[in-house]
């Protein structure tokens, strides 16, 4: 990893995103994390905020990252655990990990995956974030499973949403712009242009929806 980024900043590398799955389980993140900000690179952190501690929080106030984008899956402990599968994880927990990092000046934001999985979640989370002055956004982007199964059947009905938040949050549904959503053009984003991703098997792609195109690996 070392080599690598030594090698990309060399090549003039600005940016760099610390995804997964979920970063924050490697066993040497501090030791990447500090080489990585020591280098006087930005880093994003993309996580889902239960495994951070006391001694995170220290680190990154030592070492302040660019951004960290905490991502929601519920509202409730109980969906969380139905739509993460995850036992041990509480929804408290992630929130109050929210608000500290907010209180230590870190650019926080949350986001949210949004389909029929997340739906029943999105309002109040959204009001939850707005309550206490947390970025927000969220996208209804369906990524295959890793094997190359479609998740479609996940894909949102937007009509149905679009009508319930209509009926129940006219405030809410004015903000909503689904007619953007699946209409992307190729390469009308930063991807291949001034950004790319490294797979866990050394592949390079211009952004992770291109893992199964073969044509498209380095």
């Amino acid at each position: 990893i070392y080599n690598c980024v030594d090698y990309l900043l060399d090549l003039g590398l600005l940016f760099v995103n610390l995804s997964g799955g979920e970063c924050l389980l490697h066993p040497n993140f501090e030791e990447i994390y500090k080489y990585i900000a020591n280098k006087g690179i930005l880093i994003n952190i993309l996580t889902n905020g239960s495994l951070l501690n006391e001694k995170l929080f220290e680190l990154f106030d030592q070492y302040k990252p660019h951004k960290i984008e905490i991502s929601l899956y519920a509202s409730d402990n109980e969906s969380l655990k139905r739509n993460t599968r995850q036992t041990k994880v509480k929804l408290e927990t992630i929130r109050e990990n929210i608000i500290k990092l907010k209180h230590n000046n870190q650019n926080v934001v949350c986001k949210m995956p949004l389909n029929s999985v997340t739906s029943s979640s999105f309002e109040e989370t959204l009001n939850w974030c707005e309550k206490n002055d947390i970025e927000f956004y969220y996208s209804d982007e369906l990524f295959d499973n890793y094997d190359g199964v479609s998740n479609k059947k996940y894909k949102l009905n937007n009509e149905i949403i679009l009508k319930r938040l209509k009926e129940d949050n006219i405030q809410l549904y004015k903000k909503m712009n689904f007619n953007l959503c699946q209409k992307k053009k190729c390469f009308d984003c930063i991807g291949g242009k001034y950004s790319f991703v490294i797979s866990y098997d050394g592949y390079i792609y211009p952004c992770f929806e291109f893992r199964h195109i073969k044509e498209a690996m380095f």
